[in-house]
C-alpha cells in the first residue's frame, strides 16, 4: 500500500528505501522496519515523499523476496543465492569452474519487464565464492500468481546459470619445428604454455620436441596421452605444406571439435579428443600474444570436462577481435 511518509508512522516499510550521496549509497530504511517520526524528514530529504508499507490483502512478493526466489529457480547446484540490499540478489559460485549461460533463458528473463538477469559471459573460468550474476527487479512487487506463471515458463530453460566444477588435470607439452629440434631456434612457446597451464593449476608431466613430421608428432602425442589429461601441441598449425601438426592430431584423434577458431589472436588452432584426453593444437602466435590466446578460451571447458559445442565456437566470432589483439597490432 502506498502512503505519504508522514501518514506511515507506526507502519512497516514493504521494501528497502535508499539514499545516494557522494559519501554513501545504500538503504536508510530496510524492509520490515517500523517508520518513526524521525524517519519522515530523512525519507523526504532523499526524495521518498511516498512509501510502500506492508499489506496483507493480496498475495504479493516484494522485490527482496522475488529476486531470491527467482535466483534459486534458475541456477544449478554449484551456485548459491545471496540476498543484498535494494532488492538485488547475487549469484555466487560454490567452486571454481566453467560458467555457462543459457542465452535464450537469459533473454526470456530480461524481456519480462519485471526481472533483470546480469551475468559474466559463458566460457568464463570462475573462482570459488566469486560473483557471477545479479538478479534485479524493476517494479517493487509482483503478484504470486504472475510470479508462479513466470517460473513455469522458465522451467524448460533452467538452469539458466550454471557452473561446471573444474577438476585437477595433468598436462603435456609438445613443441614442433625442425628449427627447434636442430637447435637453430630456442623454444619460446613451451615456457609460455607451461606458465599458462600453471595459472589454471595444471602441472606439466610431459615435455617433448618434434620435427615437422606428422608420424613423429603423432607418436609424441600418443606418448603424452598415456600420462597426461591434456596435451598442448604448438607450432606447425597453418596450411603451409611443411605444417604437419593438424594432420598428426587428426590422424590419432577420435574426434576433432574444431580446426580454426574465430578469435584473434591464435585463430589457427585445433581442439580434438583421444577418448577423454583433450589435445590442443595451438598457433605459434602465442609467442607474440602470451597474455590472451586460445588457451584462455578453451582451457576452462577442458578443465571442467565440458566439450564446447560447434555453435559456441562459431558464436565466438562476435567480439572475437580482442582488445589485446588490437593493442598488440597497434590497430
Amino acid at each position: 500500500m502506498l502512503k505519504k511518509a508522514e501518514d506511515s508512522i507506526g507502519l512497516r516499510v514493504a521494501h528497502d528505501y535508499s539514499a545516494v550521496t557522494p559519501e554513501f549509497k545504500g538503504a536508510i530504511l530496510r524492509k520490515g522496519e517500523v517508520i518513526k517520526p524521525e524517519h519522515v524528514e530523512l525519507l523526504k530529504q532523499h526524495g521518498h515523499y511516498y512509501v510502500f508499507v506492508e499489506e496483507t490483502e493480496e498475495d504479493w512478493l516484494w522485490e527482496d523476496e522475488a529476486v531470491v526466489e527467482l535466483g534459486k529457480a534458475i541456477i544449478n547446484e554449484n551456485i548459491e543465492v545471496a540476498p543484498k540490499s535494494e532488492g538485488k540478489a547475487f549469484l555466487i559460485s560454490r567452486s571454481k569452474g566453467l560458467l555457462r549461460i543459457n542465452r535464450s533463458g537469459l533473454v526470456r528473463v530480461n524481456t519480462t519487464g519485471i526481472f533483470l538477469l546480469i551475468t559474466l559471459k559463458t566460457g568464463t573460468f570462475v573462482s570459488e565464492n566469486s560473483l557471477i550474476g545479479i538478479v534485479d527487479m524493476v517494479p517493487l512487487k509482483i503478484s504470486r500468481k504472475e510470479f508462479n506463471n513466470l517460473l513455469e515458463e522458465l522451467r524448460s530453460e533452467t538452469p539458466i546459470v550454471s557452473v561446471n566444477p573444474a577438476k585437477p588435470k595433468k598436462a603435456g607439452i609438445i613443441v614442433t619445428g625442425n628449427e627447434i629440434v636442430d637447435g637453430l631456434k630456442r623454444d619460446l612457446a613451451g615456457p609460455l604454455i607451461k606458465e599458462k597451464l600453471k595459472s589454471f593449476n595444471c602441472p606439466v608431466v610431459f615435455y617433448a620436441q618434434s620435427g615437422d613430421d606428422e608420424d613423429e608428432i603423432a607418436r609424441k602425442i600418443l606418448e603424452a596421452v598415456e600420462i597426461a589429461d591434456i596435451v598442448v601441441v604448438s607450432g606447425g598449425m597453418s596450411v603451409d605444406p611443411t605444417d604437419k601438426t593438424p594432420i598428426a592430431i587428426s590422424k590419432i584423434a577420435d574426434k576433432v571439435v574444431f580446426y580454426g577458431i574465430p578469435i584473434k589472436p591464435t585463430t589457427m588452432s585445433m581442439l580434438a579428443y583421444k577418448k577423454d584426453k583433450a589435445i590442443l593444437g595451438v598457433s605459434s602466435g602465442i609467442i607474440h600474444f602470451p597474455e590472451y590466446n586460445v588457451l584462455d578460451v578453451i582451457l576452462p571447458w577442458v578443465l571442467s570436462d565440458t566439450e564446447p559445442s560447434r555453435e559456441y565456437i562459431a558464436e565466438l566470432g562476435e567480439g572475437g577481435i580482442s582488445n589485446y589483439f588490437l593493442k598488440k597490432m597497434k590497430l
